[in-house]
């Protein structure tokens, strides 16, 4: 009798978080395979750079920028984002590839964003490192004027 409860708990359960390509060469992100429900997603986008978008609580109009806390290796990057009204409000926060938020992900190691629950790094790697290649493949075509950062986005570590 146990077991057979035991075994309809199993089924009824939702599968766990993990890394996953969501649009191959476009998105990632650390959820529930061909969902909505995720913690974390990464996309490509224009000129190579990648976004990192977490759902928002912020008290702010659609297209507002708004500051968000990176957080990786111990080491807390605030960098600004863009609030965005899809079905839930999101962040959208642009990084280089090589920022340490990303470069945490690629060693495996956990990161985080604003105050939200880490993201373990185990598995982002696989997932990762064809979006990067992807993205620096599209971005190869692009001309110079497309590939220079955005004005007013530095990357700066957040005051402690």
């Amino acid at each position: 009798m146990l077991y057979a409860i035991f075994l309809m708990m199993a089924a009824a359960s939702p599968p766990p978080f993990a890394w996953v390509t969501y649009i191959p060469g476009e998105s990632i992100i650390h959820g529930i395979a061909e969902t909505d429900s995720r913690d974390l997603r990464i996309d490509c986008t224009t000129g190579g750079r990648l976004d990192v978008i977490v759902w928002s609580d912020a008290a702010a109009a659609s297209g507002s920028t708004v500051p968000v806390v990176l957080k990786a290796n111990g080491k807390s990057y605030r960098v600004p984002a863009v609030v965005f009204d899809g079905d839930m409000p999101q962040l959208v926060a642009p990084v280089a590839a090589n920022h340490p938020f990303i470069r945490a992900l690629l060693r495996g190691q956990s990161v985080s964003v604003n105050n939200n629950a880490p993201a373990p790094g185990a598995g982002a790697a696989q997932h990762l490192k064809p979006l990067i290649a992807a993205c620096k493949k599209s971005c190869a075509g692009a001309t110079p004027a497309r590939r220079r950062p955005l004005p007013g986005l530095r990357f700066r570590r957040a005051r402690r």
